[in-house]
């Protein structure tokens, strides 16, 4: 029987003044928390910016970052390290 592949998608929204509680520093753990219980091997990014990729990498080592954006600074993908399938 074939494992499944599973790959999920969050949009992470980008950091800014103007999100005040809503601010990255008061979600960065609520975003690891839900990639790491999404359980998924590939996890499509959208609005990481760079600060905020520094964090995600030191939060999730369990996944690799990888794939760009429009700019050479912004990821669109991370990875599982251990990959479930």
């Amino acid at each position: 029987m074939e494992e499944a592949l599973k790959v999920v998608s969050f949009n992470v929204k980008r950091d800014s003044i103007f999100h005040g509680s809503h601010s990255w520093t008061n979600r960065r753990e609520l975003v690891t928390r839900l990639i790491e219980e999404s359980g998924a091997a590939i996890v499509g990014v959208q609005e990481l910016m760079p600060a905020m990729k520094e964090d995600i990498r030191r939060l999730l080592t369990d996944y690799s970052i990888f794939g760009w954006g429009p700019t050479a600074n912004t990821p669109k993908c991370l990875r599982r390290n251990t990959p479930h399938w």
